[in-house]
This record gives structure tokens, C-alpha cells and sequence, in this order.
């Protein structure tokens, strides 16, 4: 890492990130703000494609809760900062697992503090999170965050019937009728879904078993999904499939 630290503010209220950038420039010059965003939607995509050294995020916003940013991301190889007012639970929760926050209205020195200890610490972040989020119990597995021309688009899991590998790239295909593709294989999306619901019958093809309608097994085996779509059934899956059929 340089002596400089990139950062990025993620915050619903644009007092609140203006009120930090002041700080950070005051009180922490090591650190570059290269962007803020008041939208976590749109922050997804530029965290997917653009490396940072430091987040820092409010726990509370609407549409996605901070939580929910940092699941969506495939990675997460930043430090980081949350920003809150949340209630006194999460605060103990969050310091229990030794993730760094700054409690609103931000303090001078607990900042400078933040910036050192979350750089510090940053490669054991993922597995400090998932430990977090399962004692809030919350729920961070029911959409996937999928790019798209104009930023990113967060999909209900259950809302997706299967999807199709395409070399490098992966067809997904919803409910509603809609088809994304995406940049990543199928094995990556899979790891992505992270769903007991869904089942990889095939190479080429991961379903979700909640929208299977028939098994055929005629032409070595097929299943025809809710979108009456064919998807075939490799010899090698057969029997898993069977068994979670009965």
C-alpha cells in the first residue's frame, strides 16, 4: 500500500459525508476521498470495479442497508469503517468483533484511531463480518448483486429459474421474463448464490429447485422449469437430482 489511502464514503445523508470529508482532510490528509456516494446502489458498482484501501459505511440506509452492500460484493479487500447511529446492540456486536465504526457526530480522535486500527486489521475483515452478521441474525442471502449497463441491479434470489454458462460469461434468467449476462462463470455465479435452493444438474447449467414444474427421463434426462424452458440433465447429476426430487 502507498503512503496515500484511497477511500470511499458511503452515506445516505449528504451532510454526513461533507461533515467527513472535512474531518478526513483536517485531521487525516493520508487519506484521498476519491469518491462518495448517497445511493449504495450505485456505490456497488464502483466498488466492484475500482480497488480502494478504505470504506466507510452507514449501517442504516434505505433500499440497501450496509450490511447488505457488503454481501453483495463478490470481495472484500478493503478496511473497514462503519458510520452509524445504530441502536446500542449493533454497536456491542460490531465491537465485539472487532470491526471499527465511528459513532455519529464523529469524534477527531476516534477517527484518527479508526483510520490506524482499520487499516491494521483489514485482511481478517470477511470472516469478522460473517461472524457479525450471524449474531444479528441478519439476513444477508436473499438477492445477488448482478452488473448492468446502468450500475448495478440487486435480484431476489428466489426470483431467478436457472442459469446457463456461456464460455467466460453467464446467462441469468428471472421470473419476470429477464435475461442478464454477466461476466463471471457459472462456477463463480454459483459461489455467488451460495443457495441450498439451487442445484447444478448439468455443466452448463445451475437450476433453482423451487422452479423445477416436471422431471423427464426420456433423451437421457430433462427438467422443465417454470419458464417452460428445457434444461438437460448430465448422467453424472442424475442421481443427486433424483434423490432430491423424493
Amino acid at each position: 500500500m502507498t503512503d496515500r489511502i484511497k477511500a470511499v464514503i458511503v452515506d445516505d445523508e449528504m451532510h454526513c459525508i461533507e461533515t467527513l470529508q472535512w474531518q478526513l482532510a483536517n485531521y487525516c490528509p493520508q487519506v484521498d476521498v476519491v469518491d462518495t456516494f448517497i445511493s449504495p446502489v450505485k456505490s456497488l458498482k464502483f466498488l466492484m470495479y475500482h480497488e480502494i484501501d478504505l470504506l466507510f459505511l452507514d449501517v442504516e440506509m434505505p433500499v440497501l442497508n450496509g450490511f447488505d452492500l457488503l454481501h453483495a460484493l463478490p470481495k472484500k479487500d478493503f478496511a473497514l469503517v462503519f458510520t452509524t447511529a445504530y441502536d446500542e446492540f449493533a454497536i456491542k456486536a460490531i465491537k465485539h468483533h472487532a470491526i471499527d465504526y465511528l459513532l455519529k457526530p464523529i469524534d477527531r480522535q476516534e477517527l484518527e484511531q479508526a483510520v490506524r486500527t482499520a487499516l491494521q486489521s483489514k485482511m481478517e475483515l470477511e470472516n469478522r463480518l460473517e461472524e457479525l452478521m450471524k449474531e444479528m441474525e441478519i439476513d444477508t442471502h436473499t438477492k445477488i448483486a448482478i452488473p448492468t449497463p446502468d450500475g448495478v441491479e440487486l435480484v431476489d434470489k428466489s426470483e431467478i429459474i436457472h442459469c446457463e454458462s456461456d464460455s467466460n460469461y453467464t446467462h441469468v434468467y428471472s421470473a419476470e421474463g429477464r435475461r442478464y449476462t454477466v461476466a463471471k462463470t457459472l462456477k463463480e455465479i454459483e459461489e455467488q448464490i451460495d443457495s441450498d435452493q439451487f442445484i447444478r444438474v448439468h455443466q452448463s447449467h445451475l437450476v433453482n429447485f423451487n422452479h423445477v414444474e416436471r422431471y423427464h427421463k426420456s433423451e437421457g434426462g430433462k427438467l422443465i422449469m417454470s419458464d417452460q424452458t428445457e434444461i438437460p440433465v448430465s448422467r453424472r447429476k442424475r442421481t443427486e437430482l433424483i434423490e432430491r426430487l423424493h
